[in-house]
């Protein structure tokens, strides 16, 4: 079972993190409050799903599966399966992180992954780089972090754009 910031952690916790993390990221005024990010019930645990919409008409696409490791009074519960997709609204993809899922002949693999995209180059293959190691693939909070850095990184870009 993981360890580290990926070990299993009780819901309630798991929500409060979840929750501050988020609030912190629209007081700092990166997400929009008007996000439609929520946790739906399911047999065996919650899928969070939804978009984070962000400034410079960034778009965190989330899908994942957190699954109920123990379910006794306060459930035990830790992340299944994640899908983080960082996009530019009308422009495609600057990041996407996946885990582990069976290679197919869409390209999908084994193990922790990312593909990146030089999106403002109107790239649309991207690069495959697998993540090694428990605690190196993201957390959401982690993931919209990394897609505000890169909207700084790019500010002057965006703007050219009419999209900052």
């Amino acid at each position: 079972m993981p360890s580290g910031k990926h070990a299993p952690t009780r819901l309630s916790t798991y929500t409060t993190v979840h929750h501050n993390v988020l609030d912190q990221f629209v007081r700092d005024g990166f997400v929009d409050a008007g996000h439609d990010l929520e946790f739906t019930a399911t047999e065996g645990g919650f899928l969070l799903e939804g978009v984070l919409r962000c400034a410079g008409g960034i778009e965190i696409e989330v899908r994942k599966l957190v699954g109920i490791v123990l379910e006794e009074g306060d459930p035990l519960v830790l992340t299944r399966w994640y899908s983080y997709n960082v996009s530019v609204r009308g422009l495609g993809n600057v990041f996407r992180y996946d885990s582990p899922h069976v290679f197919d002949s869409q390209g999908h693999h084994a193990e922790h992954h990312v593909h990146r995209y030089d999106v403002l180059s109107g790239d649309r293959e991207g690069l495959l780089h697998f993540i090694h190691g428990e605690d190196a693939h993201p957390t959401l909070g982690e993931v919209i972090e990394e897609a505000r850095r890169w909207y700084y990184d790019n500010l002057a870009a965006l703007q050219g754009l009419g999209l900052a």
